[in-house]
């Protein structure tokens, strides 16, 4: 006869998909298929998981026909996607009439579902650790991070800031546990505490089990317990975990001493006594931090720091003056806090106080506070800091050259004084300089008293900014530096403009503006040039000026020569006359005929007269001299003698008209008609330039 054999199989089942990061249950079964055959004997079933685990199971004995079903858990991977497989095999002390169905296996396509955690932001003013509508102020820009234990690292695994209404939302994470929550303020990145887990459940209804990470400053015995995060925390795929929340309750807050507004950009700074060590004493390890929009600032100890003396320290933002603050009616600074044990409220409310709430104890506050952290631990609230807004117009500035007429070529030092009248000091000055046509600024030549200053922005431009720093309280700064005075700046006005600038609370605060004027001229480069020449009498009738062999023709002093554009010229005692800076182009100059004496008859000297010698025409060429003279053809005894007086007064400071009839003019020009413009040159006449 021939021998009986077993034959035992296995099978093993998953769900068709599985929730990434989640527990899944399988099927197994162990079977003797054997129906004609014999029992299956000491049958021991294996099942190997995909992270390698095995789970064996004792059968036992297996009858023909018979089976055994076994149901098992495996972990889903965190992962994306994937798959997640089980490999089930089995075996028997009775020999096998078929052994290659001993073994089995299934998978599961992973299918993710990401977790969401989300909370709010907001300004505890009620100091209820609940969001209280129309009380409380939710705190948007505050930045949000969510953390996770990987192995002994915690790494950051989802970012956000919170919005307008404080709140924050952070999705698609990983379902699991060991997950961490922290809150950091807007400006500095400090971390803030302390944060809460306010809800029991999730908002699919699993447990919320985010737990306050407490690291007690004290004894755990004490109350005054601070938390830098929320732990522990369980994310659920498809779930939100809510109201994971940081009821901000800082310190105090830094404030406008007058309009009593929260200020922002105000750095405070804490400092300790010997053995303080920020990084291991203070959540977020930092000792300083940067007010945002509520002026709040926050240092929670933690790591039993050593007791004694802390202080407070507050640089300004801009527009505001270093403490101590006196404006507003604000109190002066108090003495050393001694912190008893609990919670200590320097003034009455969570924010600043009101417009006329007025020194003590309405405006208490303390930069000096004692503290022992082992018999009398406590923790110190609503010590609001006020600063005093800087004066506006409290600068005052002088501007001056070092010379006020220069040539093209030079360089010209222009020094600016700037006078702070205000009884604080005036942060972060900059004057903007505004420097005329062609006028540069030569680099390196900056100084604020005799220490160098940085070379301004805006160079090699007009537009100048010098960074002149602080100010002191009533005190005055120096500033000066050097320009070159290039093409161009004979065009210009030559005046320079100078503003001082400052950041006040509403916005740059500015001085007055001080000007200084330089009038340039072209020196060796000038293509301007001088017309010269004499009203004289020529009784020889040779158009010669002649002082010899006894004949000597006189000039007329006195007489008004005008030119084109209405200036004019008045002759010296000798009749001579000089016009400078004309510009190279052709003019003309005629005499004002009512300044002449009695009788005279005027004579031409050349073609340049156009036939009538009461003007000529002068072609002035760049940088040259031109010669214009004007003859009298008269010499009645009369005319001289009226030549003669003129000359014995000497230089006239105004021409005399002649007086009765002019010879010269026809009936039909009426009275003679006096030029309306006036002397446009030195007191002394016959040197004038014509503009």
């Amino acid at each position: 006869s021939g021998a009986v054999f077993a034959d035992v199989t296995t099978e093993v089942d998953l769900p068709a998909t599985a929730v990434a990061g989640s527990v899944v249950s399988g099927t197994v079964s162990f079977s003797n298929s054997a129906a004609a055959g014999t029992t299956a004997t000491a049958v021991v079933g294996t099942v190997t998981l995909s992270n390698g685990q095995q789970i064996t199971y004792t059968v036992g004995d297996l009858a023909p026909g018979a089976s055994q079903t076994y149901t098992f858990t495996t972990t889903v991977p965190s992962t994306t996607s994937g798959t997640v497989g089980v490999t089930s095999t089995v075996a028997t002390a009775t020999p096998e009439s078929d052994s290659t169905n001993n073994t089995a296996s299934d998978v599961s396509n992973i299918n993710f579902v990401g977790a969401t955690i989300s909370g709010q932001v907001y300004y505890d003013l009620d100091r209820n650790r609940v969001l209280t509508s129309g009380v409380d102020t939710p705190l948007p820009g505050y930045r949000v991070e969510l953390l996770r234990v990987v192995g002994s690292a915690t790494v950051v695994v989802g970012t956000t800031t919170s919005a307008a209404d404080g709140s924050y939302n952070i999705a698609g994470q990983m379902p699991g546990s060991d997950y961490q929550l922290r809150f950091k303020d807007p400006l500095g990145n400090v971390i803030l505490g302390t944060p809460f887990n306010q809800a029991a459940t999730t908002q699919a209804g699993n447990p919320s089990t985010g737990t306050n990470a407490l690291v007690a400053a004290v004894p755990a015995s004490q109350t005054v317990t601070i938390a830098g995060f929320i732990e522990n925390i369980t994310l659920y795929a498809g779930d939100n975990t809510v109201s994971q929340n940081l009821p901000l309750d800082p310190n105090g807050v830094i404030y406008d001493s007058v309009t009593r507004q929260p200020l922002s950009g105000a750095t405070v700074s804490m400092a300790g006594p010997a053995g303080f060590d920020p990084a291991t004493h203070l959540v977020g390890g930092s000792a300083t931090m940067v007010t945002g929009a509520i002026g709040a600032y926050q240092f929670l100890f933690v790591n039993t720091p050593p007791s004694g003396i802390y202080t407070l320290s507050v640089t300004p933002p801009a527009g505001y003056s270093a403490p101590n603050a006196s404006a507003g009616g604000v109190a002066a600074p108090q003495a050393t806090l001694v912190v008893p044990n609990g919670l200590t409220e320097v003034q009455p409310q969570v924010g600043p106080p009101a417009v006329g709430t007025n020194g003590l104890p309405g405006t208490r506050y303390h930069f000096s506070l004692d503290y022992d952290f082992v018999s009398r631990p406590g923790e110190v609230f609503n010590n609001h800091i006020p600063l005093d807004p800087l004066v506006t117009g409290a600068l005052l500035v002088s501007k001056v050259g070092e010379k006020s007429v220069a040539e093209l070529g030079d360089s010209l030092r222009y020094t600016i004084r700037v006078t702070n009248n205000a009884g604080s000091v005036v942060s972060a000055v900059r004057v903007e300089d505004l420097l005329p046509a062609g006028f540069r600024f030569i680099p390196g030549t900056a100084r604020r008293g005799s220490a160098a200053l940085a070379d301004p922005s805006g160079s090699p431009g007009r537009s100048l900014v010098f960074a002149l720093g602080d100010v002191a309280a009533n005190s005055v700064v120096e500033m000066s530096y050097f320009v070159r005075l290039g093409v161009g700046s004979q065009q210009g006005d030559g005046i320079n403009r100078a503003t001082a600038v400052f950041d006040g609370p509403a916005g740059p605060v500015r001085s007055n503006t001080a000007a200084f004027k330089v009038t340039v001229q072209g020196g060796v480069f000038s293509n301007e040039g001088c017309i010269v020449g004499a009203v004289y009498t020529d009784c020889d009738g040779n158009h010669v000026q002649n002082n010899v062999s006894g004949s000597r023709e006189f000039g007329i002093p006195g007489v008004r020569l005008v030119m084109l554009d209405g200036s004019y010229v008045i002759t010296d005692a000798d009749g001579k006359y000089s016009v400078c800076g004309v510009k190279p182009q052709t003019h003309v100059i005629k005499v004002d005929r009512s300044t002449l004496p009695k009788g005279a008859h005027m004579l031409p000297s050349s073609n340049r007269n156009a036939g009538d010698g009461n003007s000529v025409f002068v072609d002035m060429k760049g940088g040259e001299m031109a010669r214009a003279d004007f003859i009298v053809g008269s010499c009645s005894p009369d005319m001289l003698d009226q030549v003669k007086a003129r000359r014995a007064q000497g230089d006239l400071l105004s021409p005399t008209p002649a007086k009765g009839p002019d010879p010269q003019r026809r009936s039909d020009e009426g009275a003679p008609i006096l030029p309306s413009v006036l002397y446009d040159g030195p007191s002394t006449p016959g040197q004038g330039v014509a503009k």
